[in-house]
């Protein structure tokens, strides 16, 4: 991918692009720039066939007003290219200048262009994601089954813990005696573990599902086997590096590494920050990576449960009669994909 520095004069012609921008550098004023030059010099392309995203309605606010400003101020400056008391060649807004240096067949044109522009401007899809998507999903609700009357979602939060609490419930209420729970804890079964889960298999995009690799696992292990028997690192703090030793010892599980409250142990954040960091100790960076495979592997329970849980979620909210954001998006891919 070839790298330029971005003028606002370039051809439309071009290939999609992307433009990378820090805050404070005129992003806003470019797009606004951008949807003027496509109404004025693109024939075919009217105000509502340019789709304009933002993230907040705040911002999707000044975006439309910033867009309409800018289309007045082209449609002023097509009118009279060459304003009393300005002098020939002043170029105060070189964008501007660029748009009227046509001939007087194609000023016109650009000049009719922007007036049907202004005109329809209510009709310009300038919004937020989640406001383009319930418009689209509204304008297609007979093909994509859309029930009338939904309420968004801002937060799923809720809903996950209930089905979070209702699988523990379950797991719980199925376990034989006190063994049977530890190892189901062990597994990663546990309240933080199945929130992280369900979070991940609720998302717009459901996620590939896959046991937990044991190879991997025990490949971790090992190497993290052979760091601790290495010489001591003056960089390990010898408390930490004690205390990863017994847990080690004691099995290595998951549910080892956190406190009651389901928080990483000291050893276990000590360890997990440092082993991520450039240069990190050989027992820092095995522990490190060990977390990392434990905290991504997910056992037979945890598969079935996130399985399930994308379907409950969806059942749980269409009984509220609400749509969560990323149920939207899905729903709206389906559509555009179909």
């Amino acid at each position: 991918m070839s790298v330029a520095t971005w003028r606002g004069n370039e051809s439309l012609a071009e290939p999609a692009r992307l433009l990378e921008a820090s805050a404070g550098t005129g992003k806003t004023w470019q797009i606004a720039h951008l949807v003027t030059r496509w109404v004025a010099e693109a024939p075919g392309v009217p105000i509502e066939r340019l789709l304009v995203i933002t993230f907040t309605n705040a911002a999707a606010a000044e975006l439309r007003d910033r867009v309409r400003r800018r289309l007045v101020a082209a449609r002023d400056r097509l009118r009279d290219p060459q304003p009393a008391g300005a002098a020939e060649g002043d170029e105060q807004d070189p964008r501007l200048a660029d748009l009227v240096r046509v001939d007087d067949a194609e000023r016109r044109e650009r000049l009719g262009r922007l007036e049907l522009a202004l005109g329809s401007f209510d009709l310009a899809p300038i919004s937020t994601i989640h406001g383009f998507s319930q418009r689209t999903l509204s304008e297609l609700a007979f093909a994509s089954g859309q029930e009338p009357g939904l309420e968004l979602l801002q937060d799923v939060a809720p809903v996950l813990r209930e089905q979070v609490l209702d699988a523990l419930a379950r797991a719980r209420a199925s376990a034989t005696d006190h063994d049977a729970l530890t190892l189901l804890e062990e597994a990663g079964y546990e309240p933080s573990r199945l929130t992280s889960v369900a979070k991940e298999a609720a998302k717009a995009v459901a996620p590939r599902l896959l046991p937990a690799g044991v190879g991997e696992l025990e490949a971790a292990r090992a190497a993290l086997a052979a760091a601790l028997q290495g010489p001591v690192d003056a960089r390990d703090d010898a408390r930490s590096r004690t205390a990863l030793a017994r847990w080690f010892a004691e099995g290595a599980t998951r549910a080892g590494r956190l406190d009651g409250k389901g928080k990483p142990r000291a050893f276990a954040s000590r360890f997990g920050a440092e082993g991520g960091q450039p240069g990190a100790s050989p027992v820092a960076a095995a522990a490190r990576a060990l977390f990392d495979v434990q905290d991504a592997a997910l056992g037979d329970d945890l598969v079935e449960f996130a399985r399930s849980v994308r379907k409950a979620v969806e059942r749980e909210l269409r009984r509220r009669g609400a749509l969560s954001f990323d149920a939207m998006l899905t729903r709206l891919a389906e559509r555009i994909e179909a």
